[in-house]
């Protein structure tokens, strides 16, 4: 007995969501991060294969860094925590910015603009100046 047509576009239509958020808890956040940050580079413009591996993972294990000491610790006596993966993908989000700021010799938007600047120069990056 064959399976229907229609069957089988069920099964997909309903396997794939499901697929995309297991995916998304089974993968480790560092390499899933990694894939994310160069998507917010692409769409930014920036090529972001002129980026070392090193360098665009320096990015994302300060997003992770900076993600586990925000939410450690709620903003105020009584609040509710903040949630991790919303602080991690605000930050790739600020640097991605940052790099592509830096790439179009724009002046510093983030306060912390120079910062992204010197992981861009200590990789070889952008030219010191």
């Amino acid at each position: 007995m064959a399976v229907p047509f229609w069957a089988w576009v069920v099964v997909l239509v309903l396997a794939i969501p499901i697929a995309l958020y297991a995916g998304g808890r089974i993968l480790p956040i560092g390499r899933t991060g990694r894939w994310y940050l160069k998507k917010l580079l692409w769409k930014e413009g920036v090529d972001w294969r002129s980026l070392p591996d090193v360098c665009i993972g320096e990015f994302v294990e300060e997003a992770k860094t900076y993600a586990k000491a925000v939410c450690a610790t709620p903003q105020f006596p009584g609040g509710e925590r903040n949630y991790f993966y919303v602080e991690f993908d605000r930050m790739l989000k600020l640097q991605a910015l940052a790099v592509a700021a830096a790439f179009r010799r724009e002046t510093p938007a983030w306060p912390r603009q120079s910062e992204v600047e010197v992981v861009l120069r200590k990789h070889g990056v952008l030219d010191g100046e």
